[in-house]
């Protein structure tokens, strides 16, 4: 019981924080449009609290009534996970720092690409950062509450139900690896162009149009190889998509 009210009191105070921090205007507290799209910044750490101090109630409420395997539960799940987005929340402020200290270096000086547009390399960074952090709160979180592997069962049972369109038999699974491989390499053909463009074609001596063909068909032939293999990973026979390949080609 003592220790559900305890982990009331930080919760309290971030929800304290997060009320004054739109009014603050002193220099080095966040606002504007990403204050609410970053780790722990904004809505995001008003509505975790908001979750926590819920889950603490409910704990507190179990105590006093006698359930106290549940009040034990909660409050111990709820309170690492506090800890946990604490935990996460400097490692994602580390690595930040430490990728825009490593764009300084005089190794990473002489690469046209960072230099040109640091800040795209610090906000992609810092998007992966974030999806990396969202991505672990929630596995450990689930883990803490006892919740992972039924949540892994439904959506494993869900990824590998099937479904057929005419002779096609169709999966969530194989749909999502077809999206996925799909975007992967139309991020793939963009950061090989971007190095092309910046770094690489440049510093050779080509002649009057060469460069902007070269990094058009690397483009093209990541996309299309993305393509194939997206197909080839829904499962689908690639002899069917001969006249695809072709026209790619």
């Amino acid at each position: 019981l003592l220790a559900s009210l305890a982990g009331c009191l930080p919760v309290i105070a971030v929800l304290r924080e997060r009320g004054r921090a739109p009014t603050d205007t002193s220099p080095g507290v966040a606002s504007g449009p990403n204050e609410g799209t970053d780790w722990l910044v904004g809505r995001n750490a008003r509505w975790l609290s908001i979750m926590a101090l819920a889950t603490l109630l409910v704990a507190l409420g179990a105590n006093v009534v006698g359930y106290m395997t549940l009040a034990q539960l909660l409050s111990e799940a709820t309170l690492a996970t506090v800890y946990l987005s604490g935990t996460l929340a400097v490692l994602a402020e580390a690595v930040e720092s430490f990728v825009e200290v490593l764009i300084r270096t005089p190794a990473a000086v002489r690469l046209k690409s960072l230099q040109s547009r640091p800040e795209v390399v610090l906000v992609s960074v810092r998007k992966l950062v974030h999806l990396a952090c969202w991505l672990a709160w929630g596995v450990l979180t689930l883990e803490e509450f006892h919740l992972l592997e039924p949540v892994s069962d439904i959506l494993l049972a869900g990824v590998e139900a099937t479904f057929s369109v005419g002779e096609v038999t169709l999966s969530l699974g194989r749909i999502g690896t077809f999206v996925v491989a799909i975007v992967l390499a139309i991020w793939a053909s963009r950061f090989v162009g971007f190095l092309l463009d910046e770094d690489v074609l440049p510093r050779l001596n080509l002649g009057r149009g060469v460069a902007p063909t070269v990094s058009m068909l690397s483009r093209y032939t990541l996309i299309g190889l993305g393509i194939a293999l997206a197909v080839a990973a829904a499962g689908v026979d690639l002899s069917n998509f001969t006249f695809i390949m072709g026209a790619l080609g």
